[in-house]
């Protein structure tokens, strides 16, 4: 009554009972600043581990809680007289235990009471989800629901490997049905009927799909982070099935609405492409109405057919021969075309190329690290279409892999786009920010193509338009800003350090670990500053502690209940603290648009969530259960991009960790480029990266950032993993990161 909590927590009886009798539990004064002393002592002596330690009687322990100073039993009190003081102590000792076990015993009951949840099937579930399965923890859970629909032990699993999610169609009444992305096809689960709200989703990437009489089956990849809007069921008759209506909007780079359309399920094939041959497709010039251009100069109709032509010179794509292609691959995508082939092919079929957007709406790189095992890449050969099933966003198949596809939009320099990589590329190339290009006359075995019908024409002239290919700098060849001029940037970082009491304004313990929210006034800004600091429950304090920066996807959520960047709890579980503060415009703070990079407004918002970062090291030395002499940096993502700015700006911090991080220029101003800090670092700095992060890729981004550092080369390091996509393995992630704090902040005493 006196914490909130029991002094020993746990999620099993078990575990409830090996803490009551190994563990110190947490000191009253450490969950609650208001206890008496003398109350707090006699609490410790009660709870003590010896027997000979403990009060030897009731009224010894009531007479602990009224008075200044505790008294044990025998040591200034009279021993009874009828029993050897020997014997009493064993009675007093045993009649403790007896409490001690009665307690754990009703812990116990609560567990084995009927219709709860084993024992056995709880721990399982929690061993689950610490090892990032999340869809066995999904499983589990759900038939132990089934069979304990009430047992509230469950509310507090579910959150550890799933989240809340609602589904909806147009019109509704749809079935659901869900499997893991690359489950086999027994695998799939009855969700309910549409409209679907707030059921339990498991993290990761999963497959929907969505089943209404008198309309058209339709999928969905949908991942957590990723949640699906109301889906526009379409008529059976609509369409061919061969086709996927797909959704317009707006997606990831993206700042335009599309209007909705419908793209080929699969590639091209050979099959198809033969009708467009034999029906006199390249003796038709109505086909072939752009500028045909090899070498910088344009083509007349007659010297363009001579040279599309097939090994035995007869016309057709560059892989047939005598106008034909191999026996056995009619349902093979055709390949060997160049672009002004499959514009051509397009005109003959009635439609088009899609854009560049169109496509890359339709392939959705977030389920990449799903998308490439299961799809034709870094393959042995190509395949029949539709043979490998990888899924697109909504349904398309082998846009990674198989063959590579020609879009419409020409890049800045006339070249033009062709996506998705093809069997025999290396599958890190789909998760390249400098997307590949082509001479549009380019006609190498592996290129291919899709068709798409668009449906409406919103933002379509848009969407044609040439796409600016991003390009990384050569950051090892850049010059930082001079020292005089950075310490002028130095100086627009300052604030006023924190000097108000911080206020306490609300305490969880429910799960693994304490969690305050915090807020104090600061000089930066008018609004009180808030720290959610974490704790673990037991340790010995003061405490070591971790100041973390999240990933971007915390601009879009509304609380830090729903931020899952990153699994905090390795960091708590070691027995350190860690302090998230709430940026500007995160969580609470949201904003519906941020300032553009280039602008005046998006430097004071780097400066403003610099000064949050370092206020949170203030917060530190406010607090006597923190080790101000101890403060690690951890950003992840968006944090570990403006990791050398803080580490840069911020010397109480002792180290710092990067994860998944990297150099990228955004046409940020000059005071708000990390590349203008990162040589300014001189902590240790360990980087954490995937060899194939789309986000920062390693070659252009992440390596950059390594070399750059300030940092003596034998106190950084950077581990590079085998990874698909912006994650690392957790057990990685815990293994190297827990290393290098104990390296560098020293081990943790428990």
């Amino acid at each position: 009554m006196l914490a909130g909590n029991p002094p020993h927590m746990g999620t099993t009886a078990q575990a409830i009972m090996a803490k009551a009798l190994t563990e110190k539990p947490t000191r009253l004064s450490l969950l609650r600043d208001t206890v008496p002393a003398h109350v707090e002592e006699s609490v410790d002596i009660a709870l003590a581990k010896a027997a000979a330690d403990r009060f030897q009687s009731a009224s010894d322990f009531a007479g602990g809680l009224q008075g200044p100073t505790p008294v044990l039993s025998g040591t200034t009190a009279a021993a009874p007289t009828s029993d050897a003081p020997s014997k009493v102590r064993t009675r007093n000792a045993l009649a403790a235990a007896i409490l001690v076990f009665a307690a754990v015993g009703i812990l116990l009951t609560n567990f084995l009471r009927p219709g709860a949840v084993p024992l056995e099937t709880v721990l399982e579930i929690e061993r689950l989800a610490e090892q990032g399965r999340w869809e066995a923890a999904y499983a589990l859970t759900s038939q132990a629901e089934d069979r304990a629909p009430r047992d509230t032990v469950l509310e507090r699993l579910w959150p550890l490997f799933s989240y809340r999610m609602s589904f909806a169609t147009d019109p509704a009444g749809a079935t659901v049905y869900r499997k893991e992305y690359n489950a086999t096809e027994d695998a799939w689960e009855v969700l309910g009927l549409t409209p679907l709200d707030s059921i339990h989703y498991p993290l990761g990437l999963s497959l929907l799909r969505f089943e209404l009489e008198g309309y058209r089956t339709a999928y969905a990849s949908v991942a957590h982070w990723y949640p699906l809007e109301t889906l526009e069921l379409q008529p059976v008759d609509v369409f061919p099935e061969d086709r996927v209506w797909i959704p317009g909007g707006t997606f990831e780079g993206l700042d335009y609405p599309l209007g909705p359309y419908v793209l080929d399920r699969y590639e091209v094939t050979n099959r198809q492409y033969k009708a467009f041959v034999d029906s006199g497709g390249y003796r038709t010039p109505d086909y072939w109405t752009d500028p045909i251009v090899v070498d910088g100069r344009e083509l007349t109709w007659s010297e363009a057919m001579a040279l599309l032509v097939d090994r035995t010179g007869r016309r057709g794509p560059s892989t047939w021969e005598i106008g034909d292609y191999p026996i056995g691959q009619d349902d093979y995508p055709v390949t060997g075309v160049s672009w002004y082939e499959a514009r051509a092919y397009a005109r003959f079929a009635g439609r088009d190329l899609p854009t560049f957007h169109h496509w890359r709406n339709a392939s959705r790189a977030f389920n990449a690290p799903w998308l490439l095992p299961a799809s034709n890449i870094d393959g042995e050969s190509l395949a029949a279409v539709g043979h490998h099933r990888g899924v697109g966003r909504y349904g398309n198949l082998d846009l990674a892999g198989n063959a590579r596809e020609w879009v419409f939009n020409a890049a800045d320099d006339g070249t033009r786009y062709i996506l998705g990589d093809a069997w025999d590329d290396a599958s890190y190339g789909f998760f390249s920010a400098v997307h590949p290009t082509a001479e549009p006359f380019n006609r190498s075995s592996s290129n291919g193509f899709r068709l798409v019908t668009y449906l409406d024409s919103i933002n379509l002239d848009l969407a044609m338009r040439p796409v600016l290919q991003l390009e990384y700098p050569d950051y090892r060849h850049l010059q930082p800003v001079s020292d005089e001029v950075f310490e002028a940037y130095r100086d627009r970082y300052e604030y006023d350090r924190l000097s108000a009491t911080p206020v306490v304004e609300a305490i969880d313990t429910s799960r693994n670990w304490i969690r305050e929210r915090i807020s104090y006034d600061v000089a930066y800004r008018e609004d009180p500053a808030v720290v959610y600091v974490y704790l673990p429950k037991t340790g010995q304090r003061p405490l070591q502690s971790v100041v973390y920066w999240p990933g971007g996807n915390a601009l879009r959520l509304d609380h830090i209940d729903q931020y899952r960047g990153f699994n905090i709890d390795f960091v708590v579980r070691s027995g350190r603290a860690l302090l998230f503060p709430v940026y500007t415009a995160t969580f609470e703070r949201r904003m519906n648009t941020l300032p553009d990079w280039g602008s005046n407004a998006y430097e004071a918002m780097v400066i403003e969530w610099t000064r949050q970062t370092r206020s949170a090291v203030d917060l530190v030395y406010q607090r006597d259960d923190l080790d101000d002499t101890r403060v690690a940096y951890y950003g992840w993502s968006w944090g570990g991009r403006m990791g050398p700015v803080a580490l840069a700006l911020e010397p109480r911090f002792v180290t710092g960790i990067l994860e998944v991080a990297g150099l990228r220029d955004q046409g940020q101003p000059p005071a708000a480029d990390p590349f203008n800090f990162v040589s300014r670092v001189t902590q240790p700095v360990l980087m954490l990266n995937g060899k194939y992060d789309n986000s920062y890729p390693y070659d252009a981004s992440a390596l950059p950032l390594y070399e750059l550092l300030g940092t003596n080369p034998e106190h950084k390091m950077l581990v590079a993993g085998e990874t698909d996509g912006h994650n690392l393995p957790r057990d990685q992630v815990i293994r190297e990161t827990l290393a290098w704090l104990d390296r560098y902040l020293g081990p943790v005493s428990r």
